[in-house]
C-alpha cells in the first residue's frame, strides 16, 4: 500500500498516465518511445483510478511504443474486464426480469451497460457493481423485491443514513459474492446539488432488448448528467475522478453540437449547470484539449493540482467541501444562498444521523 501512495504523488507518473489517456483525444498518432516512461508505476495508478482498461487503445491512438511485457498485461487486463463485465451485464438482465415480473419501473445505470455505451466495448472500463434505482414511491417495496429473489442486504434495512441520506441500500446475492448490487431512490447525496427534475430521468429512459431480455437505461443525455454527479461526489470526497473526466470528454468530443447544446439546457433544467460546466473544463483542461464550447473555460487553474486531484492524490484546503458546495449552486445570488443553506444542512442532518447509528451500535 505505501508503494501505491508514493507512485500516486510522483507527477511523473500523474502526467504519463494522462498523456496516454490523452491519445483516446489527439489527432493522427505519431511513433513516440518513451524511454522515460516506468509502465508499473503508470500502470499502479491507472488501476487506483479504473482507467487500466482504457490504456491499451490509449497506446495505440497516441502512437506511444510500450514494451511487449507490458502490452501483454494490458491484453490479460481487458480479458478480465470483458469477462466481468459480461457477467455484470447477465446479473443486470436478471434484476431487470425482477423488477419487470413485479411491475415495478427499475432502471439500470452507469457500470458496465454504460462502459458498453461509451466506448462501444465491454471490455475498456471495469465495474464491480450494479446500480439500480427506482421512483421514491417504489423504493420500500423494491427492497420486498429484490429480498424475496435471494438477494441479502449489507446493511440494517432500519438505518436512516442509508435509507434517507445515501438514498441506496447496498445488496448481494450469494451465487454472485463478488458483486454488489446497489438498490437506489436518488442520484445525488448530501453535499451535492440534486436533479431537481428526477421524475423526468425516469420518462426518458429508454428499453433495450438482449437475448430475449429487456433492460431500461436513462438516455443517454440523462447518463452523462449522472456521471456528472459522479465526479462531482469523487471531488468532494477526494477520490479520484480520471475515469469520470475521461468518459466525459469522449462523449463530449463524439457529440454534435446541437447535442451539446442540449445536454447543457438539461443540466441547466436539473440545477446542475455550473457542476457541469466544471466538469467538462476539467476534463478538457487535464487532457489539453482545445474546442470551442458552450462551456465557459476558467483562466486560472493550477494544473499540477488538478492533476493530483484527478487521481486522488490532493490535499484538500480547510472548508474545500463547503466551498465547492457552494460553487456549484445555480441560480441568481438568492437561489444559490438558498440552495447553498438547505443542501448545507443536510450535510449537517447526515453526518449527525451517521454519528448517532454508529454509536449506538458500538
Amino acid at each position: 500500500m505505501s508503494t501505491v501512495i508514493k507512485t500516486l504523488g510522483n507527477m511523473q507518473h500523474i502526467d504519463g498516465l494522462i498523456r496516454i489517456l490523452g491519445g483516446w483525444f489527439g489527432d493522427d498518432p505519431v511513433d513516440q518511445v518513451c524511454n522515460d516512461f516506468e509502465w508499473n508505476d503508470i500502470l499502479a495508478i491507472a488501476w487506483q483510478t479504473k482507467t487500466e482498461g482504457l490504456l491499451a487503445e490509449g497506446l495505440t491512438k497516441s502512437g506511444i511504443s510500450a514494451p511487449s511485457v507490458f502490452l501483454d498485461q494490458l491484453k490479460d487486463i481487458n480479458a478480465n474486464i470483458l469477462r466481468s463485465n459480461l457477467a455484470n451485464f447477465a446479473w443486470s438482465l436478471k434484476i431487470s426480469s425482477i423488477f419487470q415480473d413485479a411491475d415495478v419501473m427499475a432502471v439500470i445505470y452507469k457500470g458496465a451497460p454504460r462502459a458498453k455505451a461509451v466506448y462501444h466495448d465491454w471490455g475498456k472500463r471495469r465495474s464491480a457493481d450494479i446500480d439500480v434505482i427506482v421512483p421514491q414511491r417504489d423504493f420500500d417495496k423494491a427492497m420486498e423485491i429484490v429480498a424475496a429473489a435471494g438477494f441479502q442486504p449489507m446493511v440494517s434495512l432500519d438505518s436512516r443514513w442509508w435509507h434517507d441520506f445515501l438514498g441506496e441500500v447496498p445488496f448481494q446475492h450469494p451465487e454472485a459474492s463478488h458483486l454488489h448490487i446497489d438498490l437506489h431512490q436518488e442520484l445525488q447525496q448530501p453535499g451535492g446539488p440534486y436533479p431537481k427534475k428526477l421524475d423526468s430521468f425516469f420518462e426518458s429512459s429508454v428499453v433495450s432488448r438482449h437475448s430475449g431480455k429487456s433492460i431500461r437505461h436513462f438516455s443517454p443525455a440523462h447518463e452523462l448528467l449522472v456521471t456528472v454527479v459522479s465526479y462531482g461526489k469523487a471531488v468532494r470526497a477526494g477520490e479520484p475522478w480520471l475515469s469520470y473526466a475521461h468518459e466525459i470528454a469522449h462523449v463530449h468530443l463524439s457529440s454534435s453540437a446541437e447535442q451539446k447544446l442540449a445536454i447543457a439546457e438539461l443540466a441547466k433544467q436539473n440545477g446542475l449547470f455550473r457542476l457541469y460546466s466544471e466538469a467538462v473544463d476539467h476534463a478538457f483542461c487535464i487532457f489539453d484539449i482545445d474546442e470551442t464550447t458552450s462551456v465557459a473555460r476558467s483562466a486560472n487553474r493550477d494544473l499540477e493540482s488538478l492533476k493530483r486531484g484527478a487521481v486522488g492524490r490532493y490535499k484538500r484546503p480547510r472548508f474545500f467541501r463547503g466551498a465547492k458546495l457552494w460553487q456549484w449552486q445555480d441560480g441568481p445570488l438568492n437561489q444559490r444562498i438558498a440552495g447553498f443553506i438547505r443542501q448545507q444542512a443536510r450535510v449537517f442532518q447526515s453526518d449527525w444521523t451517521y454519528r448517532k447509528e454508529n454509536t449506538s451500535v458500538s
